[in-house]
């Protein structure tokens, strides 16, 4: 096993892809309530493009022997300006292969985001994670993370 993680470039894009569809079939076992469009693969293989063509984000790879195994995609946003520091980093996705897992990987794609975070002048990285997401849960505070908001929904 050789793993890499570095920042992935455009060619990564089918690789990315894949784990993004991974992660989407998780969740849509974790997160039934979240219904999903049919067409939802097209979708995600446009934002996937779109994302690694913004300025505003990034993704963070895992590869072992070529092979991804391991994606983190990292994104800022911005709190309203009445805040000393509006620019912040969010987790808009992060998956590890099962196989993969409890390897350290997630730690260091996290240290890699904290390093593009900090040289975009962010002082937090937020994120969301499905309540019923225990596994997850439990890794980010491993890597440090702190519950600071409860996320309420009311579905129509």
């Amino acid at each position: 096993m050789t793993l890499v993680i570095r920042k992935a470039v455009k060619s990564d894009y089918k690789q990315i892809t894949e784990l993004e569809y991974l992660l989407n079939e998780y969740m849509a076992k974790i997160a039934t309530e979240e219904e999903r469009v049919s067409n939802y693969k097209k979708l995600l293989e446009k934002y996937v493009k779109d994302m690694l063509n913004s300025k505003n984000s990034v993704f963070f790879i895992c590869e072992d022997n070529g092979v991804l195994v391991a994606v983190l995609l990292g994104k800022l946003l911005q709190y309203p300006p009445v805040f000393k520091y509006p620019t912040y980093a969010y987790v808009d996705s992060f998956y590890v292969q099962k196989e993969y897992r409890t390897k350290g990987i997630g730690k260091k794609l996290i240290k890699e985001l904290v390093k593009w975070s900090k040289s975009n002048g962010c002082k937090e990285i937020s994120l969301n994670a499905h309540i019923k997401n225990q596994n997850a849960l439990i890794a980010y505070e491993k890597l440090g993370f702190k519950h600071t908001r409860n996320v309420l929904k009311l579905y129509l």
